[in-house]
């Protein structure tokens, strides 16, 4: 796995991975609704599985006020910053310092 073909520890993780597409939410196409999904999803199952073997001091998320507040055009963007909430809260329980 390329995430962790590193030589050196890795002490923290910063996941910026997003991807921006305003559409009403009645026009969006299944293939829009991936795309804005993927980068989130992805990266955040993939730091999931090789991060809990690892010694981290630090994990940062983020996401947006507007998975919360929502925001007309970006139903796809919320839902995809929501994904991530659930690993984090599983590494919170395991005394991360973490921040969403």
């Amino acid at each position: 796995m390329a995430m962790r073909s590193c030589l050196v520890p890795l002490k923290g993780v910063v996941q910026m991975a997003g991807c921006l597409r305003f559409c009403a939410f009645a026009r969006m196409s299944f293939e829009k609704w991936q795309a804005a999904m993927a980068p989130k999803v992805n990266s955040t199952w993939v730091q999931h599985q090789v991060i809990t073997k690892e010694n981290l001091g630090l994990y940062m998320a983020f996401g947006c006020t507007v998975k919360i507040c929502g925001n007309a055009g970006q139903a796809d963007y919320p839902a995809a910053n929501m994904f991530f909430d659930r690993p984090l809260n599983m590494k919170a329980r395991r005394c991360f310092c973490l921040r969403s």
